[in-house]
């Protein structure tokens, strides 16, 4: 959307993505823009050429998007089944992942992303935040779990935090406090 008159945003790109009928609607859950390129984390979205029974999966949809006027599809990046978040430091991609929990991908050539790590995380990991060297995840159906991340390739568990004892939640969303103190989920 074009924002410079905020009161009447004007569409200037759209595109949709093939859900799988009968099991879920495609979605587009997060996205980051890395040097106008984005990439867009999507929920049970199939390839194109699909046939039942192959497996439904997410994809990581790349645009280019460096003319407004003229964004451009380029390609497919796949992370496991769905996608609930996506992040980029440098040439790695980080996917919060069902199945994988945080699947990391070099993707120096994003027409051949290369698997570097699937760090499991008991959980689907459905969104993540990090302060300093520490990655908080809330996880589908597990709580929020915490990270050391001083070694981005081997993650440590350092906690692990329910609503209560037999009742975990699905926790969607989280992001820390300013200071670190604190994390806010839902």
């Amino acid at each position: 959307l074009d924002i410079s008159n905020v009161n009447s945003p004007q569409l200037i790109y759209s595109d949709t993505l093939p859900g799988f009928i009968g099991l879920a609607i495609a979605g587009a859950l997060n996205a980051v823009n890395k040097n106008d390129t984005i990439y867009v984390a999507t929920n049970c979205a199939l390839e194109p050429g699909y046939t039942f029974p192959n497996p439904a999966s997410g994809q990581i949809y790349v645009y280019d998007v460096s003319n407004p006027s003229n964004i451009n599809f380029l390609t497919n990046i796949y992370a496991g089944l769905w996608h609930f978040d996506v992040d980029i430091n440098n040439n790695i991609l980080y996917v919060a992942s069902e199945w994988y929990g945080i699947e990391t991908l070099d993707i120096s050539d994003i027409y051949n992303e290369v698997v570097l790590v699937n760090t499991l995380t008991g959980g689907w990991a459905m969104k993540g935040d990090k302060y300093g060297n520490t990655l908080v995840l809330g996880n589908e159906g597990y709580g929020f779990k915490k990270f050391d991340i001083t070694n981005i390739s081997q993650p440590v568990l350092t906690g692990f935090a329910t609503y209560t004892s037999n009742a975990p939640g699905f926790c969607q969303e989280v992001k820390f406090s300013t200071n670190g103190n604190y994390i806010y989920g839902l």
